[in-house]
Protein backbone atom coordinates (compact mmCIF):
# COMPACT_ATOMS: atom_id res chain seq x y z
CA UNK A 1 0.00 0.00 0.00
CA UNK A 2 1.52 3.37 -0.61
CA UNK A 3 -0.23 7.04 -0.05
CA UNK A 4 -0.95 8.80 -3.16
CA UNK A 5 -0.69 12.49 -1.75
CA UNK A 6 -1.81 13.66 1.49
CA UNK A 7 -3.79 16.95 2.06
CA UNK A 8 -3.87 18.73 4.88
CA UNK A 9 -6.47 21.28 5.15
CA UNK A 10 -7.49 23.41 8.37
CA UNK A 11 -9.24 21.01 10.60
CA UNK A 12 -8.68 18.20 8.78
CA UNK A 13 -5.89 15.40 7.03
CA UNK A 14 -6.49 13.41 4.35
CA UNK A 15 -4.33 10.51 3.24
CA UNK A 16 -5.44 9.19 -0.08
CA UNK A 17 -3.91 5.42 -0.37
CA UNK A 18 -4.24 3.13 -3.22
CA UNK A 19 -3.40 -0.72 -1.89
CA UNK A 20 -2.86 -3.24 -4.33
CA UNK A 21 -6.09 -5.28 -4.44
CA UNK A 22 -8.29 -3.56 -2.73
CA UNK A 23 -10.31 -0.21 -3.23
CA UNK A 24 -8.78 3.01 -3.19
CA UNK A 25 -8.87 4.25 0.21
CA UNK A 26 -9.26 7.66 1.93
CA UNK A 27 -8.33 8.44 5.16
CA UNK A 28 -9.65 11.09 7.42
CA UNK A 29 -8.34 12.38 10.48
CA UNK A 30 -9.17 15.45 12.49
CA UNK A 31 -13.19 17.16 12.00
CA UNK A 32 -15.25 16.46 9.10
CA UNK A 33 -17.31 19.31 9.38
CA UNK A 34 -19.07 22.33 6.81
CA UNK A 35 -15.43 23.99 6.84
CA UNK A 36 -13.57 20.51 5.35
CA UNK A 37 -16.19 18.67 3.40
CA UNK A 38 -15.13 20.43 -0.02
CA UNK A 39 -11.24 18.63 0.07
CA UNK A 40 -12.89 15.66 0.92
CA UNK A 41 -15.21 15.87 -1.80
CA UNK A 42 -12.88 16.74 -4.46
CA UNK A 43 -10.40 13.50 -2.94
CA UNK A 44 -13.13 10.84 -3.68
CA UNK A 45 -14.26 12.21 -6.71
CA UNK A 46 -10.81 12.30 -8.31
CA UNK A 47 -10.61 8.92 -7.34
CA UNK A 48 -13.58 8.49 -9.36
CA UNK A 49 -12.38 10.34 -12.25
CA UNK A 50 -9.37 8.15 -12.59
CA UNK A 51 -10.95 5.17 -12.77
CA UNK A 52 -11.24 3.74 -9.41
CA UNK A 53 -14.72 2.41 -9.45
CA UNK A 54 -14.57 1.52 -5.35
CA UNK A 55 -13.58 3.70 -2.96
CA UNK A 56 -13.50 3.53 1.32
CA UNK A 57 -13.79 6.08 3.08
CA UNK A 58 -11.82 5.71 6.47
CA UNK A 59 -13.16 7.47 9.38
CA UNK A 60 -11.49 5.84 12.32
CA UNK A 61 -9.16 8.61 13.09
CA UNK A 62 -11.52 11.88 12.83
CA UNK A 63 -12.11 13.24 16.49
CA UNK A 64 -15.36 14.97 15.20
CA UNK A 65 -18.07 15.14 12.66
CA UNK A 66 -21.15 16.76 12.25
CA UNK A 67 -24.12 16.53 10.19
CA UNK A 68 -22.35 18.27 7.68
CA UNK A 69 -20.33 15.24 7.41
CA UNK A 70 -23.55 13.01 7.09
CA UNK A 71 -24.45 15.08 4.71
CA UNK A 72 -21.50 14.54 2.50
CA UNK A 73 -21.28 10.31 2.90
CA UNK A 74 -24.85 10.35 1.59
CA UNK A 75 -24.32 12.52 -1.13
CA UNK A 76 -21.32 10.31 -2.40
CA UNK A 77 -23.30 7.32 -1.77
CA UNK A 78 -25.80 8.57 -3.85
CA UNK A 79 -23.50 9.46 -6.60
CA UNK A 80 -21.92 6.47 -6.08
CA UNK A 81 -25.21 4.49 -7.51
CA UNK A 82 -26.54 6.47 -9.84
CA UNK A 83 -23.04 6.13 -11.65
CA UNK A 84 -22.35 2.41 -11.21
CA UNK A 85 -19.23 3.20 -8.93
CA UNK A 86 -18.77 1.78 -5.09
CA UNK A 87 -18.40 4.07 -1.72
CA UNK A 88 -17.90 1.82 1.41
CA UNK A 89 -17.11 3.66 5.10
CA UNK A 90 -14.55 2.31 7.47
CA UNK A 91 -15.04 2.62 11.11
CA UNK A 92 -14.64 2.42 14.86
CA UNK A 93 -16.28 3.36 17.90
CA UNK A 94 -15.47 6.90 18.10
CA UNK A 95 -17.54 10.31 16.81
CA UNK A 96 -18.03 9.30 13.57
CA UNK A 97 -19.61 5.86 14.72
CA UNK A 98 -22.21 7.84 16.60
CA UNK A 99 -23.19 10.42 14.31
CA UNK A 100 -24.19 7.44 11.84
CA UNK A 101 -25.81 5.63 14.29
CA UNK A 102 -27.88 8.73 15.60
CA UNK A 103 -28.36 9.77 12.39
CA UNK A 104 -29.87 6.29 10.75
CA UNK A 105 -27.14 6.44 8.07
CA UNK A 106 -25.15 3.83 9.41
CA UNK A 107 -28.27 0.78 7.91
CA UNK A 108 -28.04 2.92 4.18
CA UNK A 109 -24.40 2.59 4.10
CA UNK A 110 -22.22 -0.18 3.18
CA UNK A 111 -20.21 0.15 6.70
CA UNK A 112 -17.32 -2.19 7.63
CA UNK A 113 -15.80 -2.18 11.66
CA UNK A 114 -12.52 -2.22 12.26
Amino acid sequence: MHAVHATAAPGVRIDVRLPEGSPAQVVLGGELDLSTIAPVREAVRALWAAGHGEVRLDLRELTFMDSSGVHLIRDLQTTAESTGRRLSVLEAEGPARRVLLLTGMRRHLPVESA
